[in-house]
């Protein structure tokens, strides 16, 4: 009887806990796309400012989802004599597994790699090295897309300037590439396509 109270009680805490780490875990989770979003941008704006024509990469976060999995185990053990009971004892554990995952879709569309390009630039610089920008980001943010792009809102300096405030940092990849002038580079390649346009000629 004791053996069978001891059980119930495990399984009703663990059922409980499982409930109360999942909300954790699912609102902890949430929190972080606006985490992933801010360090993405700052971190093409750090790699746009040493390289004003790199390649901006940026990925959109898609489904997600949370798993815990709790397990509990509980084992008795009885020995006796021919006369009573001389030695009883319980044995308790129990496991947690918390998953946590994202899917991520990278931006592969050339024209799309173009406009963020153009952004960043923009907001880096005040000006872009695309003769198509207007065009470009016009279609993807409307008319009033300078109203969408302000300057001013961040800081660039040393790891000694960043302020003790500071919600993110970022740094430009160390293998990013550098530049030594303004490449005017209008074509990208597209892994969704089976060839490269350069000219408006195919190879």
């Amino acid at each position: 009887m004791r053996v069978l109270t001891v059980t119930a009680l495990l399984a009703a805490c663990c059922a409980g806990c499982t409930h109360h780490q999942l909300a954790r875990s699912t609102l902890g989770q949430a929190k972080t796309v606006t985490d992933i979003q801010c360090r993405q941008v700052l971190t093409n704006l750090a790699m746009t400012h040493c390289t004003p024509d790199v390649l901006p990469q940026f990925a959109v976060v898609g489904s997600g989802g949370t798993l815990v999995n709790d397990q509990g185990t509980a084992g008795v053990e009885l020995e006796w004599n021919p006369y009573t009971l001389v030695r009883e004892q319980l044995g308790l554990g129990g496991t947690r597994e918390v998953e946590e995952q994202w899917t991520l879709a990278p931006v592969v569309n050339p024209d799309k790699l173009r406009a963020i390009r153009c952004a960043f630039q923009l907001v880096a610089h005040g000006t872009s090295s695309d003769s198509d920008d207007n065009r470009l980001l016009k279609s993807f943010l409307g008319e009033d897309y300078a109203v969408r792009i302000p300057r001013g809102w961040y800081g660039v300096g040393g790891w000694k300037d960043v302020p003790k405030g500071a919600c993110h940092v970022a740094r430009p990849r160390p293998d990013a590439p550098k530049s030594d002038g303004p490449a005017q580079r209008k074509d990208f390649y597209n892994p969704l396509q089976s060839q490269i346009q350069l000219g408006g000629r195919g190879r």
